[in-house]
């Protein structure tokens, strides 16, 4: 079965008894997987005010990520969480939890370069990646505004080539928060 999480382009090639966790999946849910959860399936600022697509109703949790998510210790194979860790207000609870229900995770993120291209106000960090470690940076209040710079040739291209940060782990999440 391909698993195609976020929209870097990134493909998981995994058997279909794989046991994958789809956190905030929002409008864009992977195909395929075991459960999904979110805050709420409803309309929601994060989303762009858009309603979390239609997922079947005996795979979803509601769940608040940071509080617990009512799994097991190890109880998924995969645990993939696309464009959600920069909204949440504490993402070393969230990394936590990840990592207490998952063997192996995917972590998607606008790259810094991205966010200051076309910031959100609903993105409270910036996510990057250097040597197995994910670092969230958060965002100065006053920059919690929308805005998007023009995508002139040379922004396009830099927008294009820094647009996503991808973690992959296993085991725990290697974490580091500053601010």
């Amino acid at each position: 079965m391909i698993v195609k999480p976020g929209y870097a382009g990134i493909v998981y090639e995994v058997d279909r008894n794989t046991i994958i966790a789809d956190i905030g999946f929002g409008h864009d849910p992977v195909r395929g997987a075991t459960y999904y959860i979110d805050r709420d399936n409803g309309e929601s600022d994060d989303r762009g005010g858009r309603t979390a697509e239609e997922v079947p109703p005996e795979k979803f949790i509601q769940a608040d990520v940071t509080k617990g998510i009512p799994l097991g210790d190890k109880s998924c194979d995969l645990v993939i969480a696309s464009h959600i860790i920069e909204h949440i207000p504490d993402p070393e609870s969230f990394c936590k939890e990840m990592s207490r229900i998952g063997k192996a995770g995917y972590i998607e993120a606008p790259g810094i370069v991205q966010e200051i291209i076309q910031n959100r106000s609903v993105h409270l960090w910036y996510v990057t990646k250097f040597r197995g470690v994910i670092y969230l940076i958060r965002k100065p209040g006053w920059l919690l505004i929308d805005y998007q710079i023009p995508q002139y040739f040379p922004i396009k291209v830099l927008s294009y080539l820094f647009r996503q940060t991808c973690y992959h782990w296993v085991g725990v999440i290697r974490v580091k928060v500053i601010g």
